[in-house]
């Protein structure tokens, strides 16, 4: 028995270690996608790696949106909460061309009450960026139209 307990107390600091260990986190939002997708049952459509991700990691079935339109989802996706109650529920309502419905100079000035999910990821030691494409392939900024005030720095990069 006593030959045991050394393997044992190893084991268990290794069973220990392995778990405390951050899983990595890879956050994808496609933005007017449809369901056209072949993870989803779409056939004329092939998407391979999407469809690797949605085989190893979690795919949504039945998801719903509280807003229909890109910005306010935008808002809602950054920080968990209803567009509603941050009082983002406005379409891209901070534009700086004039055309955010009169609402501009709220949505220039308002910050938010709550931390951002990037924020929150980046206290917790996770890199995080905010990366989009355009034709050929090439990578820029994602989008930030997320109808209130955010810092820049809640992304590494992007």
């Amino acid at each position: 028995m006593r030959n045991l307990l050394f393997p044992i107390i190893c084991l268990s600091f290794l069973i220990t270690q392995f778990a405390s260990a951050a899983p990595n986190i890879v956050w994808i939002i496609g933005e007017d996608a449809s369901p056209n997708l072949s993870c989803y049952g779409e056939e004329t459509i092939e998407t391979p790696r999407l469809d690797g991700l949605a085989q190893e990691g979690v795919r949504f079935e039945n998801a719903f949106v509280t807003c229909p339109v890109c910005s306010p989802s935008r808002s809602a996706m950054v920080t968990g909460m209803y567009q509603t109650t941050l009082g983002a529920h406005n379409h891209r309502s901070q534009r700086e061309d004039g055309k955010g419905g009169g609402n501009e100079d709220y949505y220039e000035s308002y910050k938010l009450p709550v931390k951002s999910i990037p924020d929150l990821f980046k206290e917790a030691g996770y890199a995080t960026y905010n990366v989009g494409w355009e034709a050929g392939g090439k990578t820029k900024p994602g989008k930030t139209d997320y109808n209130f005030i955010w810092d820049p720095a809640m992304y590494d990069s992007g």
